[in-house]
């Protein structure tokens, strides 16, 4: 009945048509994911971007080494967030936001406690006073910048000292919303 049935190329080609056939629904699914997977990628780096702690000025918070997820999207720091702030030539400063513009900032050079517009501030995040470093007397916070402290504030290079001082907003990459690694530790910042 079939004529063509004794032709070995064709039943060779017959055959690799019915494997093609079956695999055409796994190759859909895969290059289905690889395409959702980039758009979501493609979207997520729009908005979000990693970045590496580098040294002991967060501690206890953050450690050297952790990875965190940034949210670009945030113009308007508030006090208490952590942000990386670019720096020419440098790896990024990632710091606790004190004060914002317009806040007025004093560190009692005795007690080590630090005031925000008369204020005392409850920073449970510290394990230590705060030096004054080279910061003297009451500043008042620029249009535009912030000001901003490490964590451990023994061993943090931050605003208090004349070479950082006052940070640009415009110059902050991101706030901190989730520490992605190391893994023992992951979740919101």
């Amino acid at each position: 009945m079939n004529r063509f049935k004794d032709i070995p190329w064709l039943n060779t080609l017959k055959r690799r048509l019915k494997a093609v056939r079956r695999t055409l629904p796994s190759v859909y699914y895969v290059v289905s994911c690889l395409c959702v997977f980039t758009a979501v990628l493609a979207l997520l780096t729009a908005f979000y971007r990693p970045c590496a702690v580098q040294g002991d000025s967060m501690v206890p918070t953050l450690q050297s080494g952790d990875r965190l997820l940034l949210s670009c999207g945030n113009t308007e720091p508030q006090y208490g967030d952590i942000i990386a702030v670019r720096r020419e030539g440098k790896t990024p400063l990632i710091k606790r936001v004190i004060a914002v513009e317009g806040d007025t900032l004093r560190i009692d050079e005795f007690s080590g406690e630090v005031y925000l517009n008369g204020k005392l501030l409850e920073e449970p995040y510290i394990k230590s006073s705060t030096p004054q470093k080279e910061l003297l007397g009451e500043v008042t916070v620029p249009a535009g910048m912030l000001f901003v402290m490490g964590d451990n504030r023994v061993v943090s290079h931050d605003s208090r000292y004349n070479d950082i001082g006052f940070v640009a907003v415009e110059d902050m990459i991101g706030t901190a919303v989730f520490r992605f690694y190391p893994f023992s530790r992951i979740g919101g910042v």
